[in-house]
């Protein structure tokens, strides 16, 4: 029995061995089974899905139609612990329900309903096509953890939206952003005049730098889209750190790279080839 569980390309190749066939022209057939990561696809050509997403400093627009699945993960915005935020959202069809998702763990899974901040959210009760906007509230928790985080928004038509927040649904959409948690002033400057990169150098090894005028131990770790950890690396940063992050080893896919501690934090995402 194979275990294909893990993300990535896997290629599958079948063979037959017959003393008495003189042609091996055909003794095997090959098929490649891609499990890629958690980017649930939907329909989205009556106008269902999240048409336009307000958050912060979060202000996107986004044009009718699309496979169901859109990566913004390079838009963010800061948001206090222990705040209540103001979400506005809009969608082109009636019925539409949305749920949030924040992955303050940094493990890739939206675990529910931990993670939850907004659950079942309805815009346009009963309608059909049409334009539908409305308001709801986001909550943030005193002690939610600080730093960057991926925030997964995710609709579904004439119900609720799944548990399992990469399980596809047959109409609706699903839309990843960075949230980047702060406290005190004094926090919220440390994670802005942080710079965290991760530069692909090919054959799937990465330059990691991290340029922060926070001094003390802070670590880096690497995660899988199962939330299995695959690196981990305490250092003492000192302004500047520079890490050599092979890859080579790990199947192909997606993964979060993060570097922080409780104080702040900062994610990449990567993918090995």
């Amino acid at each position: 029995m194979l275990d294909l569980s893990a993300f990535g390309s896997y290629t599958i190749t079948a063979y037959t061995s017959l003393a008495s066939d003189y042609d091996n022209s055909n003794d095997s057939i090959t098929v490649t089974v891609n499990n890629v990561n958690c980017s649930p696809e939907g329909d989205m050509s009556f106008g269902d899905g999240i048409h336009y997403f307000e958050l912060g400093d979060i202000q996107n627009a986004t044009q009718p139609g699309g496979n169901g699945y859109n990566d913004f993960t390079d838009i963010s915005t800061d948001l206090e612990q222990g705040s209540t935020n103001v979400l506005t959202l809009a969608t082109g069809y009636g019925n539409q329900h949305f749920r949030v998702w924040i992955d303050y763990n940094d493990n890739f899974i939206f675990e529910t309903p931990e993670e939850i901040v907004v659950d079942d959210y309805v815009l346009g009760p009963g309608g059909g096509a049409g334009t539908y906007q409305g308001n709801t509230s986001l909550a943030i928790a005193a002690d939610a953890p600080l730093g960057e985080h991926i925030m997964r928004a995710k609709t579904n038509w004439n119900g609720g939206v799944p548990d399992d927040a990469c399980e596809e649904t047959l109409y609706g959409e699903t839309e990843d952003y960075t949230v980047n948690i702060v406290t005190s002033l004094g926090i919220d400057e440390l994670n802005q005049n942080s710079e965290f990169s991760v530069v692909s150098l090919g054959n799937n090894q990465f330059d990691v730098n991290l340029n922060s005028p926070y001094v003390g131990k802070i670590e880096l770790t690497v995660y899988n889209v199962l939330g299995q950890r695959m690196v981990f690396h305490r250092f003492e940063n000192t302004g500047t750190f520079n890490y050599a992050l092979d890859m080579s080893y790990v199947a192909k896919g997606i993964y979060l790279v993060k570097v922080g501690n409780s104080s702040f934090g900062k994610v990449q995402k990567i993918i090995v080839e």
